[in-house]
């Protein structure tokens, strides 16, 4: 399921909790949240993510067409979930770097989003 897909489910209360498996949930990980089309920051997808409660983890790139870092920035702090950002230095909506391909940064983002789910873990 994409970001958005799943932002989408968890922020409609209604079905959220009628469905059993949805209240398995802990958290969703959005990898490149698609936050308006490409270039257009008038037309903001931000919604599901202002109606949704559940923990989110954020893997975003910093050159992300689809995303842009400051516009993504004031929607979080609006937030009313608990959530944490990872940003991919250089990286585009794809996750791809504009240049200079670095394993090192996605073994890093990897396990960012392993420790935010073990501590997600921690409070059941």
């Amino acid at each position: 399921m994409g970001a958005r897909a799943a932002v989408m489910l968890t922020s409609d209360s209604k079905a959220f909790e009628s469905n059993p498996v949805c209240k398995k949930i802990m958290g969703i990980i959005c990898l490149s949240y698609p936050l308006h089309k490409p270039g257009n920051v008038s037309d903001l997808r931000e919604e599901p993510l202002k109606k949704c409660k559940l923990p989110i983890f954020f893997l975003s790139g910093t050159k992300d067409e689809m995303c842009e870092s400051n516009v993504f920035e004031n929607i979080l702090n609006s937030m009313k979930s608990p959530y944490k950002i990872h940003w991919l230095d250089g990286c585009t909506h794809s996750a791809k770097p504009v240049s200079n391909y670095q394993e090192d940064m996605y073994c890093a983002a990897f396990k960012d989003i392993l420790d935010w789910c073990l501590s997600l873990c921690k409070n059941v």
